[in-house]
């Protein structure tokens, strides 16, 4: 009789073990994206206007009319230089900054709200290409100030330096209400995994990534930022 207890108490004792932790996991979030590895036609952006990311909304259609879109790049297509290959996938994204002052973003709605005073934590492979030349406003003004009709290699600029990965929370696409984190300087001429982690001061719906300039610039610039294989967004424990 002895042994029978203490075989249904040890059997008790494993199914309420299993329960907490199953209602444990259960009720840490998990925020899923769309598309997090950008796969989408490999793909110059070209403006004013050019087909939209798979599951993502280009900012710069609203904050930076007629500036370029991002771009989609692939194993094969080397567009402006870049050779890297895909982390995940076929495809991933190229953003960029500008020396005037603008930049390139795209946001979407998450699967769940992040919420105030939770702490998350997402990765993100990231990269950097040793020649990365585009045009620009300024390029094309020139070209056309010149009455060049020919190549446009000859105009483009070089977009070779280092910037960060921001993101932001917001109320709806493309708002930057809250900077949730961003990834310091991206240097490695190869992907490097970033495993960001962030609190919001408010819930938020929304969104949005970004190249933007290194911490503590003092004048904008041209450089860039390559991005694949976004993780979900994960609940985690607060430190304080």
């Amino acid at each position: 009789m002895e042994i029978k207890n203490n075989f249904f108490l040890t059997l008790l004792y494993l199914v309420g073990s299993q329960l907490f932790i199953s209602n444990y996991l259960f009720s840490q979030d998990t925020i899923y994206l769309g598309n997090p590895s950008f796969e989408d036609t490999p793909r110059k952006g070209c403006p004013p206007y050019s087909i939209p990311i798979k599951e993502w909304n280009d900012c710069g259609l609203v904050n930076f009319p007629g500036e370029s879109p991002p771009d989609i790049h692939s194993a094969k297509n080397e567009i402006w230089g870049v050779t890297l290959r895909p982390y995940d996938g076929k495809t991933f994204l190229g953003l960029v900054t500008r020396y005037s002052d603008t930049f390139e973003s795209i946001s979407q709605s998450l699967s769940a709200p992040i919420e105030a005073g939770k702490c998350y934590k997402v990765s993100v492979y990231l990269g950097f290409s040793q020649k990365y030349k585009s045009l620009t406003m300024r390029s094309l003004l020139e070209r056309s100030v010149n009455g060049d009709s020919g190549d446009y290699s000859t105009y483009m600029e070089d977009f070779s330096h280092p910037v960060e990965l921001f993101i932001w929370g917001g109320d709806k696409y493309c708002n930057r209400r809250q900077l949730l984190v961003h990834s310091g300087p991206v240097i490695k001429y190869n992907w490097e995994l970033f495993i960001l982690e962030f609190s919001p001061k408010s819930t938020y719906q929304f969104i949005t990534i970004g190249a933007y300039y290194r911490y503590g610039y003092t004048e904008p610039y041209n450089g860039h930022v390559l991005v694949d294989n976004f993780s979900p967004i994960i609940e985690i424990e607060c430190n304080n």
